[in-house]
């Protein structure tokens, strides 16, 4: 669906705006409900010690941690593609479309027009993304690789912290294992003089794939 030079502004959407944006609803809406339930709790005279204590356990319930966790671990991954993608930019390892053939700001607001109709989280506007993209680039691309190692391995801490995790979140934990060494190896100067585009291999999840470095 997407050229690989396009992968860039995907993940920095989806890292600084969208992932965060859930995680943030999901902990207000939990913070309210939780909040809601202490209310109720002091609005009723409690009968016997019994039923307090099982009102407590229920006050000290999360109802949305799992999904906190989950959507905070797929932003940290977004995160690592984001960094990652943007070191390749930085060593010309993505090919480019030719410049005379090419609008990167079109490209763009095609891509997010569909967002334009939703209120929240609001659409966010190409300069956005060149200023953000900007200072990114002032970083080494050995940085970025760093950087991009420490959000795979974050996401995969956090994946890890999950109990009884199902078939999605162990593909995607795998993804981050994968590319936290590639990161890493990339960050310590492995191939550091190539041009070569790296593979992108989504065999493992049709979302997050496995970067080859060639």
């Amino acid at each position: 669906l997407y050229s690989v030079h396009e992968y860039l502004y995907i993940f920095w959407y989806l890292y600084e705006f969208l992932f965060g944006w859930i995680v943030s609803s999901l902990t207000r809406a939990e913070s309210f409900l939780l909040d809601q339930d202490c209310i109720v709790d002091q609005s009723k005279q409690a009968s016997n010690s019994k039923s307090r204590k099982a009102k407590s356990k229920k006050k000290k319930a999360k109802p949305y941690f799992r999904e906190i966790l989950y959507n905070q671990a797929l932003q940290n991954v977004c995160g690592g593609f984001y960094k990652g993608l943007t070191g390749f930019v930085k060593d010309g390892r993505i090919q480019q479309p030719a410049a005379i053939f090419d609008n990167e700001k079109i490209r763009f607001d095609h891509r997010f027009a569909p967002f334009a109709c939703l209120k929240t989280p609001p659409m966010v506007p190409y300069f956005e993304f060149r200023l953000m993209r900007s200072h990114l680039l002032k970083l080494s691309s050995a940085e970025l690789y760093l950087a991009a190692a420490k959000h795979f391995h974050q996401g995969r801490t956090i994946l890890e912290s999950i109990p009884n995790p199902d078939a999605e979140m162990l593909e995607i934990l795998h993804v981050t294992k994968v590319n936290y060494v590639v990161m890493n190896l990339l960050a310590n100067g492995h191939k550091k003089d190539s041009k070569v585009q790296p593979e992108f291999d989504f065999s493992h999840h049709r979302y997050f794939p496995v970067i080859k470095q060639l």
